[in-house]
């Protein structure tokens, strides 16, 4: 259950919920979700490097953005 018991789990657990297969989102979006449910963004930094989430940059300079994603994932924008 996201938002009790261990940050960790409940990391694990947004991290699973945001993330499906399919896309990659922009990392402020996980983050910031993160810390709706109390969870630190230090915290989540942590999990996404424990669990295995993979990030990339797209774009140079004020526009650009890092997005979150599990290691299969093909590349397809889901926007927030």
């Amino acid at each position: 259950m996201i938002g009790n018991g261990n940050t960790m789990e409940s990391a694990k657990a947004l991290l699973e919920e945001m993330l499906d297969n399919d896309a990659y989102l922009p990392a402020r979006a996980v983050i910031e979700a993160g810390e709706d449910i109390g969870i630190s963004r230090w915290s989540m930094m942590k999990a996404k490097q424990r669990f295995g989430v993979e990030s990339c940059h797209e774009g140079f300079g004020p526009g650009s953005r890092w997005f979150w994603h599990w290691p299969d994932a093909r590349y397809r924008v889901r926007n927030t």
